[in-house]
């Protein structure tokens, strides 16, 4: 899972300070970036459910 942030935090890095952005960087970083936020949703629902539950 931090080899995930890891890599994503990398990705954002070259993409938007170095200015090696192309629009497939873009697309592709923004899809793999939505992908890990669905899958740790779908992970920890009940956990985040819990914590929002009075």
């Amino acid at each position: 899972m931090v080899i995930t942030f890891v890599f994503l935090g990398y990705a954002f890095y070259e993409t938007y300070f170095k200015g090696k952005s192309s629009k497939l960087n873009k697309i592709v970083l923004w899809s793999a970036t939505v992908l890990v936020v669905i899958v740790l949703t779908y992970t920890y629902r009940y956990t985040l459910l819990n914590l929002f539950t009075f």
